[in-house]
């Protein structure tokens, strides 16, 4: 089990690294914390009790989108804005157009997406 948790660390933070994150020191709880949520993920998506090591893909993809978009949040750098506002019964909405930020999000989310697209072809039935 350590080898597929440090392989996905490695894939996870070397996708992290190509769109310019970086793993502090004082992220490596939260790295944890989001290794084993998506392992628990996606072994509860196929059914096995253990992550096949085919899913290690799979699992770095949604580690890294995770990862970075909660890092996103967290230290304000997720480009999320106000696009609506509401008073009473009026409410106006407007945009700016989509920021390098946004546009981030939207890939780490497809990141994710596909990562789970893989997990639910290695379903295993169980009778």
């Amino acid at each position: 089990m350590t080898d597929i948790f440090n392989s996905i660390a490695n894939e996870a933070s070397s996708r992290l690294a190509a769109i310019g994150i970086t793993v502090k020191p004082e992220d490596t709880e939260l790295l944890t914390f989001v290794i084993k949520s998506a392992v628990s993920e996606l072994c509860s998506i196929t059914g096995y009790s253990a992550l096949p090591s085919e899913l290690i893909d799979a699992a770095a993809d949604i580690v890294c989108a995770d990862f970075a978009l909660t890092v996103m949040a967290r230290d304000g750098t997720d480009g999320a804005e106000v696009s609506s506002r509401r008073d009473g019964s009026m409410s106006v909405s407007y945009t700016k157009g989509t920021s390098r930020a946004e546009r981030l999000r939207a890939e780490l989310k497809k990141m994710r997406e596909r990562g789970l697209s893989v997990a639910g072809t290695k379903r295993r039935l169980v009778w």
